[in-house]
């Protein structure tokens, strides 16, 4: 399953999307770095050196860049999830690579740490629940089919409630992220999931 579609002001170019992408990579950025409270939109603006009617067209608020950046960077790592998980030719070993792949994003992207900044930051925003979770109904869905699909190949037990499972992952490796990043800066992130994935293994691998 794949993140809901990206929203746009209005009719857009290619060169209007390359623009588009830009400012949601700066935006992204910000938030990574300093959280929603620490930037403006005259900071992304001067940045971006747009004109400011160049770029309210795509974002005419600070609060519709925020969503927008949480779709964005979703979006992001559904592809490179999917990317990197295409080549392995068991569900069980695509179901590992899952968040091995996610740990490689905190470590070589930038904008990685905008994920959970957003998550915490705007968890007492009722409008942000509907964006979060849809993105969680997403995880959640990939992770229980590559779970059934790893059953049906007899490498994990029958009786596993694979939905269940999915939940628990999913809130597994929010909760590791944040803590990571609140105890160790993220250093510490890939030895948690190891550990995580081993305790896994043994509750549901045959």
């Amino acid at each position: 399953m794949s993140p809901s579609p990206t929203k746009t002001s209005g009719p857009t170019t290619e060169r209007g999307e390359e623009t588009r992408g830009q400012i949601l990579e700066q935006a992204a950025r910000a938030i990574a770095d300093n959280g929603i409270a620490g930037w403006s939109l005259n900071d992304l603006i001067r940045q971006s050196g747009l004109t400011k009617g160049a770029f309210y067209f795509h974002f005419p608020s600070k609060d519709d860049l925020v969503h927008e950046v949480y779709r964005y960077q979703q979006q992001k790592w559904f592809a490179r999830v999917a990317g990197a998980v295409a080549s392995e030719p068991r569900a069980l070993a695509r179901l590992l690579a899952v968040p091995r792949v996610l740990v490689d994003v905190h470590r070589t992207d930038p904008t990685a740490r905008a994920f959970e900044r957003l998550c915490t930051e705007l968890s007492s925003d009722t409008s942000f629940r509907v964006d979060m979770r849809a993105a969680m109904d997403g995880w959640e869905d990939m992770v229980a089919q590559l779970l059934r699909e790893a059953r049906d190949e007899g490498d994990v037990h029958r009786d596993v409630d694979v939905d269940a499972v999915a939940r628990i992952c999913v809130a597994g490796f929010i909760g590791m992220e944040e803590l990571s990043y609140a105890l160790a800066d993220g250093a510490d992130l890939g030895d948690r999931v190891e550990e995580f994935l081993e305790l896994l293994l043994r509750a549901i691998a045959i």
